[in-house]
């Protein structure tokens, strides 16, 4: 059972972009039922940017380095600075795929002795969308989300430099958005570059529009092809920024077009009118969610498809089904609508 009275909050959540945005309705049924708590969260800085000062986070520490490190240890010797700021918080919340009794009871010798664990994948291979399950350990101890959306509060801050930014290259503000995110974390969740481009022109020939190439560090090769090819349309490159940042600008669009990624996560918890193209992985387990996302997913027998197969997998079946004409016409009508 969670405690009663409690002042600070330690969140725990090692997750990359998707997951984290995954696990936000979580982490927002904890910050409405501890209203008055102070909420801290360690991870990934760059990840949890987006939530620090952003509603659901006071203060976000990395759990880079070596003290941290010693919490996975068997006999770890503790830093009398980490034994001090565990022992600061009321409750821990340990978000995790796979539990590690190491590092839990290594939590409690260094002075969290309060804590909830909150698996994030299913050990059995229950069919059930990943937000669902990590809310079904909430439920079990009475506590129930306010909605099965993520959501993300981007600051005033934000939005001027989204504004700035687009003014610095030239946008006007009658002019309608369209981002692109040719990549993903992994190569082979990445529709065909080739197809990007025909569906861009073939946008470009339908709407007055500007298009915004969204490139991050594993998305190079698949930006240059797409650039490189679409350069008479004159797209705007958003490239390498923060993530607040990033959010700030694809909120500013009208649609926004990627593949199984954390950018697509991102766009959908902003509420843009989102189109995500899924081939091996299932959507019905870790599909975007948001008030306005579609997606386009493969319905060939192998897809989805296991971790196994998808590692000796050359084919690509399931994202060579989909076609420019399905995305084209989901575009049209999501930015008609």
């Amino acid at each position: 059972m969670l405690p009663q009275s409690v002042k600070r909050v330690l969140i725990v959540h090692q997750g990359a972009i998707g997951d984290f945005i995954l696990s936000l309705p979580a982490i927002a049924s904890l910050r409405e039922h501890y209203q008055k708590a102070h909420f801290e969260i360690a991870g990934f800085p760059k990840i949890l940017s987006l939530a620090y000062g952003r509603y659901y986070a006071d203060k976000v520490i990395s759990i880079d380095g070596k003290e941290w490190a010693m919490l996975y240890m068997e006999r770890p010797i503790f830093s009398q600075r980490l034994v001090d700021y565990l022992s600061m918080f009321d409750l821990g919340v340990i978000f995790t795929a796979n539990p590690n009794p190491i590092f839990v009871e290594n939590l409690k010798r260094a002075g969290l002795q309060h804590f909830l664990q909150i698996r994030t994948l299913p050990s059995n291979g229950e069919q059930i969308h990943i937000t669902d399950y990590i809310l079904s350990s909430l439920n079990r101890i009475g506590l129930n989300a306010s909605s099965m959306y993520p959501r993300l509060y981007l600051t005033k801050s934000d939005r001027l430099f989204a504004e700035g930014f687009l003014k610095e290259v030239g946008i006007r503000g009658d002019k309608t958005l369209i981002a692109i995110h040719p990549g993903s974390g992994g190569k082979k969740k990445v529709w065909m570059p080739e197809r990007f481009v025909r569906l861009v022109y073939r946008l470009s020939q339908k709407l007055e529009a500007t298009f915004l190439i969204i490139s991050g560090p594993a998305d190079e090769c698949f930006v240059e092809t797409l650039l490189l090819h679409i350069s008479s349309l004159d797209p705007i490159l958003i490239k390498n920024l923060p993530l607040p940042h990033v959010a700030s600008i694809i909120e500013r669009c009208g649609i926004y077009i990627g593949n199984d990624s954390g950018i697509t996560h991102m766009a959908a918890s902003l509420a843009v009118p989102t189109i995500a193209i899924y081939g091996p992985t299932d959507p019905e387990i870790w599909g975007p969610r948001g008030p306005h996302v579609s997606i386009l997913a493969s319905h060939i027998a192998c897809s989805p498809c296991s971790k196994r197969t998808l590692v000796s997998c050359d084919s690509s079946q399931c994202l060579a089904s989909i076609d420019v004409d399905l995305v084209m016409k989901k575009a049209l009508e999501l930015l008609k609508n």
